[in-house]
């Protein structure tokens, strides 16, 4: 049987081979630097999954000033920048409300540590991850949590190439949205998170059996336990004292629960002293507990992040009662007559002295028949 000989036309060279932009309108080939990023030998900070909805830019070291020579679209919208006004300025400018940051000059609206840590990592071509607070166009504030990934290598095959860093890759997290994120997914059960129950049946089986009875061991109620949890969180001012003795609050699995929960509670007042902490603060913190009363949360808050903090504390103190004159004051109170809920984020400093971000949650509590007030948070 013949063959038939079918003729093809023949296949045009790349173009990008002439050099030209032919897939990319800004004519940067990302897709070669994000290879580098993913394939860097030796890598000390994870990244985790990337993909092109990250925020993220490149910063060409070799140029003066180190200015943006791409950014992803994600980054406009996180920075509320457009690309026009971002390309070829340096990336301090989003450390300053009004975008405009001289170099080498004292920072006043964001931590000159995190600016400094950044600075030393990267003079010295090391990766380095950092929080820090930077600003939108227009003013607003958010926390930046910072990844920058030196690039070694120009595009040429010169060998003096080889061992350059030519780009600075920089990823950019919105840690003030992400929480909001995943309590989101948390009210409708879409986030979900597989803790190993090795961590805790074990401490608390022994402690049920002593309580309980060896015929109980190794089981703990769950209904007992996140009851409890949620009548610390939801208590609101029609609680009543014979509620308040259902349950006996010194119970030794109550307190087992206070000292090893991987989060830890506290009580604090309008203006953020501590009234009550959980002994789980020393696995957080370093303080002991003991350490941390007849102190205040300024104490321990990062300088820059005392005024929102106070605010909030503030504004939690409003109070929706069924009244027909219900002021003005009452507006930010949810529909159902309670206390709006509190949600602190703040940078605490550790008994060792470090920083660490802190999310703390709760709702205001009113004593019954008294009206005094203090604020019952989780933290972590």
């Amino acid at each position: 049987m013949p063959i038939s000989t079918v003729t093809f036309a023949s296949v045009p060279s790349a173009p990008s081979a002439l050099g030209l932009p032919v897939y990319s309108t800004s004519g940067f080939d990302i897709l070669s630097v994000l290879a580098r990023v993913a394939t860097r030998p030796n890598p000390t900070v994870t990244l985790g999954p990337v993909d092109l909805t990250s925020s993220f830019v490149v910063v060409d070291v070799r140029r003066h000033d180190h200015p943006i020579v791409y950014c992803s679209p994600t980054f406009c919208q996180l920075s509320g920048y457009p690309e026009r006004e971002i390309l070829g300025r340096n990336c301090r400018f989003l450390q300053s409300p009004n975008g405009r940051v001289r170099r080498g000059e004292q920072r006043q609206y964001t931590s000159n540590e995190a600016v400094a840590h950044l600075k030393k990592s990267l003079s010295a071509d090391k990766e380095c991850q950092t929080s820090i607070v930077n600003y939108r166009k227009g003013g607003g504030a958010f926390i930046n949590l910072v990844t920058v990934i030196p690039i070694r290598g120009g595009f040429s095959d010169a060998r003096a190439d080889e061992d350059e860093v030519v780009y600075h890759v920089g990823f950019q997290v919105d840690l003030t949205e992400q929480p909001n994120a995943i309590l989101e997914k948390l009210k409708d059960g879409s986030y979900i998170v597989n803790y190993p129950p090795q961590t805790m049946l074990h401490p608390l089986g022994e402690l049920q059996s002593i309580c309980m009875g060896s015929a109980k061991k190794n089981f703990i109620p769950p209904l007992v336990m996140s009851s409890h949890l949620k009548a610390i969180l939801q208590t609101s001012s029609d609680s009543n004292s014979e509620k308040a003795e259902d349950g006996n609050l010194n119970h030794p699995l109550s307190l087992s629960l206070l000292s090893h929960l991987p989060d830890f509670f506290l009580v604090v007042s309008l203006k953020g002293a501590f009234l009550y902490v959980a002994p789980a603060v020393q696995h957080v913190l370093g303080y002991t507990a003991e350490e941390l009363i007849g102190r205040a949360l300024g104490d321990i808050c990062h300088a820059a992040d005392v005024v929102p903090l106070m605010r909030e504390l503030k504004e939690s103190s409003t109070w929706a009662t069924p009244s027909h004159g219900q002021s003005d004051s009452s507006k930010s109170a949810d529909s159902d007559g309670k206390p709006k809920t509190v949600d602190l984020l703040f940078r605490a400093q550790t008994k060792a002295g470090v920083h660490v971000w802190m999310e703390c949650r709760g709702r205001l509590h009113v004593e019954p028949g008294k009206g005094r007030k203090a604020i019952v948070l989780c933290a972590r």
